[in-house]
């Protein structure tokens, strides 16, 4: 029994002190429709670590919230990527730290659940958590009018 008992206790502190977890920052979170939002995932890995990541397309994957706390059940289409998909790769000591950047706006007002992206480090595959994005329209300005886009080709 004590023998079961060191194994579980061996292999339970085994796979804690030898897994990583992702990080999300997201800067700023409230922010106004056609604003710069900039999402970065950063994870720290064993230096001899391989990894992929699959980012995403020119939509984000993202849910909208509404005023009482439900998640709509459809992914939304509001988040859109300004710039491709940027990452790096930085030596910290005996480990490496993979920060991934995305730079995106919304065009409508609402709250956003970024679904969470993953990343494959060696044989596991790391789900980074979800992150909610506030978008409120810009406060028009007293005095000023509003002008209609003029197309090139009207």
């Amino acid at each position: 029994m004590r023998i079961i008992l060191l194994h579980s206790a061996l292999f339970f502190l085994a796979s804690w002190s030898f897994s990583q977890t992702g990080t999300v920052k997201v800067s700023p979170k409230k922010a106004k429709v056609g604003q710069p939002i900039v999402l970065e995932y950063t994870i720290l890995m064993p230096s001899n670590s391989s990894f992929y990541h699959a980012p995403f397309g020119t939509i984000v994957p993202s849910r909208k919230k509404s005023d009482g706390g439900t998640l709509t059940t459809e992914l939304s289409s509001d988040l859109e990527l300004l710039s491709e998909f940027n990452d790096t790769v930085i030596l910290v000591g005996k480990e490496k730290k993979w920060i991934g950047r995305y730079e995106l706006t919304g065009w409508n007002e609402g709250n956003y659940v970024v679904s969470g992206s993953k990343i494959i480090v060696n044989d596991s595959t790391i789900e980074f958590p979800t992150v909610e994005i506030s978008l409120q329209l810009v406060n028009p300005e007293k005095g000023k009018d509003i002008y209609d886009i003029r197309e090139n080709f009207t």
